[in-house]
Parts: structure tokens; C-alpha cells; sequence
């Protein structure tokens, strides 16, 4: 299964099953991890690391490999937990995927692109979701390992709920004795706070929940063609009991045939699904978008009329059903742009 969105790449594949790392527990305290212990940690993690999903090289270097020992103390959940991450970096950049890349707007000398990996890791019986930043430099460069993609960054974004081993098993895990050993990566992305700051040289990001995303496009589909459903339901409706009901006269012998015939109510029940379904779908979506896509109606009406009512369709019709479409599509595409926050 494959989603767009601009928080991933159009290829991503969300389905896609990343190993877990598992970490050893930390036995010291974390300052001691990042003064005593810091020269032999970087020693232990720089070099080159191999991402396989991707098929790149990624140069660690020892500025960098200090840089990700001092996040511990000011970025995302920090403590003991992030220590353990620098040191089996390079395990949890050879599983990682890479969800978004996109070009660099800090102006900085010879970056090509920016790409963000995540890897899941299972800490002290709590899985986490780690975000590493890679930037890809444009080859001109000198680098140490003469690599063009070099590890800049790293924070754990989310604690996922603690699983003791015996649990049922959900649904995208795979389990051994000893804990989860795969997830999917749409659950992991799905872990992820919906609005989350990941300072990227001081540019924030939003990151958002493709899931709900994808659950709300889906809404919104089906909302819309309910509504137009109810919509045709009372048009068809009226034109049929008016029909049955002519000629008109003011007496109560026309009244009883009006609403004796099955149409009269069907006409109300459009109306008022149609009031409900407009409602319901105002709470959520754009009133622009909204407002022309209940209009597709017209288009609906037309062509049943052709089959029930025997009316004619002619080449205005078509050009007119063709351009009420063409302005909902318009309207649409303006409303999405619009409701994307920047990504500067």
C-alpha cells in the first residue's frame, strides 16, 4: 500500500517490515556517557555506515558522533534511552527507511538534499521511533571517507507503549521470546506525534500522521458521494411525484394523491439526508471544495434523467458536466495547498 503525502516520499512503502534493534539497558548514568565516556563511544560509532534499504554509504564523522552524544541532554526524549541509540547507530541506520528527502533551503555550501530515516529500537521494554537526519552533499566536497552522504542528526521522536513478551501479538508485529522483532513501518510513523518541532538547522518541520490522513481523504470520498446520492435521491424524486401529481388543483383530492405517491417522500428523505451529510462533512472539510463538490449533484441528475425520463443529452450537457467537474477539481487542489502548512 502506497500514500502520498508530503510528510514521505510518493514511494514509500508504508507496509514495509524494519527490524527492531534492540538495545542493551545502560549501566551508567548518562552524564558520565556523555563526559567520561564520550571519546570511546564516538571511537566505537564513527566511520561508514550502510543503510540496506537504500543502498547507501553514510559517512559518521567524530564532530558529528559528538554532536549526537550531546543531544541526549536538549533533544527529543533524551536520557539513557538516546545513548543507547548512538551506540548501535550504525545497526539502526543499516534497517532504516528513508521517508522524506527534499532539497535544502538553508543556503548551506554544497548540500544537494536533506533525507530523513527512521528505524524502530526496543529500549528497557518500550519501543522507540529514531529519526535520523542525512545530508547529501553534491560530491565536490572533501569528506573524510570521501562519501557524499553524511549522518548530521538524530532524536528519539516517540515512546510507543510498553509490551511485555507475553502479549497477544497486534497486527504488523512479529514476536520472538524476547520482545517485538518487526514492525511495520506505517505503524511506526503512525506512533509519531501528529505535530512534532524536529529542528532541521533551525527550520521546524511538521510531521503528521499518514494514517489519519489517509483515513480522512477516504472520508471525505465516501461523504461526498453519499451527499451526491442524496442530493440526485430528491431531485429524481420531485420530478417524478410533480409528474404524478399534475395537474395541479387546490382541493384536498390532490393533496392525497400528491403524498400518497411513494416519491413525495422520497424527495423529503433526500433533503434530509443531504442536510445531515452536508452538515457532518462541514465539521471536517474545506468550505470552498466543499461547497462546489455538492454541486457534482448536476452532473448526476442529468444522466439519470436521460435514462429515466428519456430527456436529451446533447453536446452543452456534456461540456457543462465537464467543467462543473473541472472547477470542483480547481477548488480542491486550491484547498489543499492552502491548508499545507509551508515547509520552510
Amino acid at each position: 500500500m502506497y500514500f502520498q503525502s508530503k510528510d514521505i516520499n510518493p514511494d514509500v512503502d508504508l507496509n514495509q517490515r524494519l527490524p527492531v534493534v534492540h538495545a542493551q539497558k545502560e549501566t551508567v548514568p548518562v552524564w558520565k556517557s556523555m563526559k567520561a565516556d564520550r571519546k570511546a563511544i564516538i571511537n566505537a560509532v564513527i566511520g561508514k555506515l550502510h543503510n540496506g534499504v537504500a543502498r547507501l554509504d553514510i559517512e559518521l564523522s567524530a564532530r558529528n558522533a559528538g554532536h549526537l552524544i550531546s543531544s541526549a541532554a536538549k533533544r527529543g526524549i533524551g536520557g539513557k534511552a538516546h545513548i543507547a541509540a548512538v551506540r548501535n547507530i550504525g545497526k539502526l541506520m543499516k534497517v532504516a527507511a528513508r521517508v522524506k528527502s527534499y532539497a535544502d533551503q538553508d543556503g548551506q555550501q554544497d548540500v544537494k538534499r536533506i533525507h530523513r530515516f527512521y528505524a524502530p529500537m526496543e529500549y528497557d521494554n518500550a519501543v522507540y521511533a529514531v529519526n535520523m537526519l542525512v545530508k547529501e552533499y553534491s560530491g565536490d566536497r572533501d569528506t573524510e571517507l570521501e562519501s557524499v552522504h553524511k549522518l548530521y542528526d538524530m532524536k528519539l521522536e516517540r515512546k510507543m507503549p510498553d509490551r511485555s513478551a507475553d502479549e497477544a501479538s497486534p497486527i504488523g508485529h512479529a514476536r520472538t521470546a524476547t520482545g517485538i522483532s518487526e514492525i511495520t513501518l506505517g505503524e511506526l510513523l503512525s506512533a509519531v506525534k501528529p505535530e512534532i518541532y524536529a529542528r532541521t538547522g533551525g527550520r521546524p518541520e511538521t510531521v503528521r500522521l499518514v494514517r489519519k490522513e489517509f483515513l480522512m481523504k477516504r472520508f471525505y470520498i465516501i461523504g461526498f458521494l453519499v451527499l451526491m446520492s442524496f442530493d440526485t435521491l430528491a431531485q429524481i424524486s420531485f420530478k417524478q411525484a410533480s409528474l404524478l401529481a399534475l395537474p395541479a388543483e387546490a382541493d384536498a383530492a390532490w393533496l392525497f394523491r400528491l403524498f400518497s405517491r411513494i416519491w413525495i417522500y422520497g424527495a423529503v428523505a433526500g433533503y434530509l439526508g443531504a442536510f445531515i451529510t452536508w452538515m457532518t462533512l462541514l465539521k471536517y472539510a474545506p468550505v470552498g471544495p466543499s461547497f462546489a463538490a455538492s454541486h457534482l449533484e448536476l452532473i448526476s441528475v442529468t444522466l439519470l434523467s436521460v435514462w429515466i425520463f428519456g430527456e436529451e443529452l446533447n453536446v452543452c450537457k456534456i461540456a457543462g458536466g465537464l467543467l462543473i467537474l473541472l472547477g470542483v477539481l480547481c477548488l480542491a487542489e486550491e484547498g489543499k495547498a492552502a491548508g499545507d502548512e509551508p515547509d520552510t
